[in-house]
């Protein structure tokens, strides 16, 4: 188990790490001390092809730490059992070590918080199209000697640091307004938004014709302590829902209650697509620190429809 270390059986291992992570034995790379309450609660029968539906039942914080208590001491007292077991049976093989798993593998057994409006989408695109898109966008550490798109990669400090570019319609903040594009969506990008149409057309205010008229990408690389800050996208600028589609490496997101103390930390794994709709995009701030930023690159792909509408010509090539 990577959470406490104990070895598990590899069929047993994915529900033993979620009741070491419901006892609250986090990891020591994602440890935090803080007084707010972080709550992981569990999908049932979520597999990689489902979302966590934005109508899911609300679980009291009380609940959920006696379920917590309670799977903690039922999987402690089988443990133990299972420990004296092997000490009366002189015929038991030594037990085989479980190679520790990747991150991913990790991730895969971590069952992604239920947070209303939230919907997470694995393995949306595939690895070719993958290494297609990190082509295209290029390299951020290699500035102009990187063969890349327009615009270049440009380090920026807003809601955090690291590298980025944009395109489609320009959004003002500080004046509050929205002029056309300077530079239209590239058509490289058509086929993230065409995966979003039809693997999340169940989602609300997606459907099959969605059409976003502005695209961000923010390329992160940890050994430069690049961060995410708790922020919200613009709710007023900005419609009701945002796609991310997350490129090179995994990483966890942490959800934030505006209005109260709870905490969701969200594994986004690469390849994976990320909406925030209702109260994860309207109650809640996002944001992804350093240490949970996996490998060497991580790339986003965030997708917006504006307040104002647009053609599609103005926005797309």
């Amino acid at each position: 188990c990577p959470v406490c270390g104990r070895l598990r059986p590899s069929t047993e291992l994915a529900t033993h790490v979620n009741a070491c992570l419901d006892a609250g034995n986090w990891p020591s790379s994602g440890a935090q001390t803080t007084t707010t309450t972080t709550t992981t609660l569990d999908a049932p029968g979520r597999d990689s092809a489902s979302a966590v539906p934005s109508h899911a039942p609300e679980v009291s914080l009380t609940q959920n730490v006696n379920v917590n208590k309670k799977r903690a001491r039922e999987e402690k007292d089988k443990d133990k059992e299972e420990e004296e077991e092997v000490d009366n049976d002189d015929s038991h093989e030594p037990a085989k070590r479980v190679a520790a798993p990747t991150t991913s593998s990790f991730l895969a057994a971590w069952n992604a918080p239920r947070l209303a409006g939230h919907f997470v989408l694995e393995n949306v695109i595939t690895e070719a199209a993958e290494l297609d898109l990190l082509r295209f966008l290029g390299d951020p550490t290699k500035g102009s000697s990187s063969k890349q798109c327009e615009p270049m990669w440009r380090l920026r400090h807003f809601n955090g640091t690291a590298y980025g570019k944009s395109w489609g319609i320009q959004t003002n903040l500080a004046g509050r307004t929205q002029s056309p594009p300077s530079l239209r969506i590239p058509s490289a990008l058509r086929c993230v938004v065409d995966a979003v149409r039809e693997r999340a057309s169940h989602v609300p205010h997606i459907g099959s014709t969605w059409e976003p008229t502005e695209a961000n990408a923010i390329a992160y690389v940890p050994r430069l302590g690049h961060s995410l800050e708790p922020h919200a996208d613009d709710r007023n600028l900005s419609g009701p829902a945002i796609a991310t589609l997350s490129l090179g490496a995994d990483a966890i997101m942490t959800f934030t209650e505006e209005k109260g103390t709870r905490r969701v930390r969200v594994p986004l794994p690469r390849r994976s697509i990320a909406i925030q709709t209702g109260p994860s995009r309207y109650a809640w701030l996002h944001s992804i620190q350093n240490g949970d930023l996996q490998g060497e690159l991580r790339v986003s792909l965030t997708f917006r429809r504006g307040k104002f509408e647009m053609e599609r010509r103005d926005c797309w090539e």
